[in-house]
């Protein structure tokens, strides 16, 4: 297990005692070579010393001789034999056996003294180690029930910092999850909690007429009335629905939003087209201000479906005989469509909240708050955005700019 925590430490430390280790050796060699040579040349005193002591009148010679003349050495070999001295074993020469323990004595002492540092430093790596990998396993505990509070980052260079922060990057993309989920779900509960009320009042309506109409004691005129009513409910039930699983669709992803190079007049006109009855029931003059020749890259019916959405919401709010106004321009960075009405406008507490999900402004409590939030997510979906100004009692402004991209 050591060899596979912190190989690079180890390693290093291992090289360390190595060289401490040699050194060691070498100043022992050292200094038992010295003590070799003491040790001879105090047998060398030993002999001369007796020689000179007993034939004081030899010394001068014996020196010449010891120094000088090497050519008795088998004679000399073979006195020692002859008092039981051999050449390979020097332990009867005086001081050398007590060098010889001297000199295991201290091998002994380096040997022992190094591999218990080494045992000493293994284990302290390997505690240290351990430390460690216990202090991952109880941050995994931990990110197991939910804390994710701990920072378990590490800035070495060796396997485990580089584990703890792969560990911590996995843990930061969890707590995303987890944050997104939980939002996700707090917006589900929201979203459900609004649909069920947006589709509380025109059941309740249509509850009430289908009562009338079980009367058989109503007037044909009356019953007319109620089938009229009926339908705007049922259609304004529909058109929830329906909006609510576009919205559901672009919220999930699922939706491809093509790229087409279409003509804006030609795009605007089909927009237009269905609003035509409506707008010409309230005597409201559209004003186009559009170049012919002016493309946009973008999705033909997305696109179709978030300007309606804008442009109904400018007529609704315009009075009669009002003016409604759609032109645009294109330059090198986006092209811009703006679409103005001189309608009643949107108040300063509402117009920062318009393009939020159920969101019902004062000026207009029959809307469902759908329709603008659809169209912004559309229109961001496509590399544009969506600003809006307005004043009350002046009217609303809405600028869309669609960005230049590639096919």
């Amino acid at each position: 297990m050591l060899k596979n925590i912190n190989k690079s430490k180890l390693l290093f430390v291992q090289v360390i005692l190595l060289i401490v280790f040699t050194v060691i050796i070498s100043i022992f060699a050292i200094f038992l070579h010295n003590e070799y040579k003491k040790e001879i040349i105090r047998n060398y005193a030993i002999v001369i010393g007796n020689v000179s002591q007993q034939y004081p009148e030899l010394e001068a010679d014996v020196m010449q001789e010891l120094i000088s003349n090497m050519n008795n050495y088998n004679e000399g070999i073979e006195i020692l034999k002859k008092y039981g001295i051999e050449v390979s074993n020097l332990d009867e020469l005086r001081g050398i056996d007590l060098l010889k323990n001297r000199y295991i004595i201290m091998n002994i002492t380096v040997i022992v003294v190094m591999s218990i540092t080494y045992i000493g430093i293994s284990i302290y790596f390997y505690k240290k180690e351990d430390k460690r990998l216990k202090d991952i396993s109880n941050y995994i505990n931990s990110i197991l029930n939910n804390d994710y509070s701990i920072d378990i980052r590490e800035y070495n260079e060796d396997e485990i910092s580089a584990l703890k922060n792969y560990i911590y990057k996995i843990t930061i993309k969890l707590r995303n999850m987890s944050e997104n989920s939980q939002k996700e779900k707090e917006y589900l509960e929201t979203a459900l909690s609004d649909i069920s009320h947006q589709l509380k009042t025109p059941l309740t309506s249509l509850m009430v007429i289908n009562e009338l109409l079980e009367n058989e004691n109503i007037d044909d005129s009356k019953r007319k009335e109620c089938q009229e009513k009926s339908k705007i409910q049922l259609e304004k039930i529909q058109w929830l629905i329906t909006s609510l699983l576009k919205i559901s669709q672009i919220d999930s992803g699922t939706i491809k939003f093509k790229k087409e190079q279409l003509n804006l007049k030609e795009m605007l006109d089909k927009v237009i087209e269905p609003l035509a009855i409506q707008i010409e029931l309230k005597d409201i003059i559209l004003i186009e201000n559009i170049d012919e020749d002016i493309m946009l890259l973008c999705d033909e019916n997305w696109t179709i479906e978030a300007i309606v959405n804008i442009i109904k919401n400018a007529y609704e709010h315009t009075e009669n005989s009002g003016t409604i106004k759609i032109s645009a321009e294109k330059n090198p960075i986006y092209t811009e469509i703006k679409i103005e009405d001189n309608g009643c406008g949107i108040s300063e507490e509402d117009i920062n909240h318009i393009f939020e999900r159920f969101y019902k402004g004062k000026s207009n409590k029959d809307s469902i708050g759908i329709g603008l939030n659809m169209s912004k997510m559309i229109i961001d979906k496509q590399n544009g955005s969506i600003e809006v100004k307005s004043k009350l009692g002046e009217g609303t402004t809405f600028c869309i700019k669609f960005y230049d991209q590639k096919l």
